[in-house]
């Protein structure tokens, strides 16, 4: 599982990339990471259908702009094993995401750009969380 993990932080990474340089990420890309996730860890589609909901939810509201930003929503969603895994994403893209935007509209007075980016902290978080609470990776 931990090569697991270690490929999929990668990849995220690789988007996170693109999306700071080019300020777009290749639908390919994102949609392949679902894809073997969803085929790697076919117990926890669930938890991915619950987080696209709420990833479609937060693009709906425009807290994003972005489809590759519900993608890789979908994808942490899919690596959560446990009910505990996905309220943990739910509360942790809010904390971060509302840090993100607040921090770039009431400090830096720009708009938030590539979301990706406090996406990636969230995986990372989620990841050492995962290690310290038994698992809910």
């Amino acid at each position: 599982m931990i090569a697991l993990n270690l490929v999929v932080g990668i990849l995220l990474a690789i988007v996170v990339g693109f999306d700071m340089k080019k300020h777009e990420v290749p639908a390919v890309l994102t949609t392949s990471i679902i894809f073997i996730l969803a085929m790697v860890n076919i117990n926890h589609i669930q938890f991915g259908a619950v987080a696209f909901v709420f990833g479609w939810l937060l693009y709906e509201f425009e807290f994003f702009e972005g489809i590759a930003d519900v993608k890789v929503i979908t994808a942490i969603g899919l690596m959560c094993s446990s009910l505990l895994g996905i309220f943990a994403l739910i509360i942790l893209v809010t904390i971060y995401g509302t840090i993100y935007r607040a921090a770039f509209g009431l400090i830096l007075k720009k708009k938030a750009i590539a979301f990706t980016v406090p996406l990636f902290l969230i995986y990372l978080t989620m990841w050492i969380l995962s290690s310290r609470m038994g698992g809910i990776f």
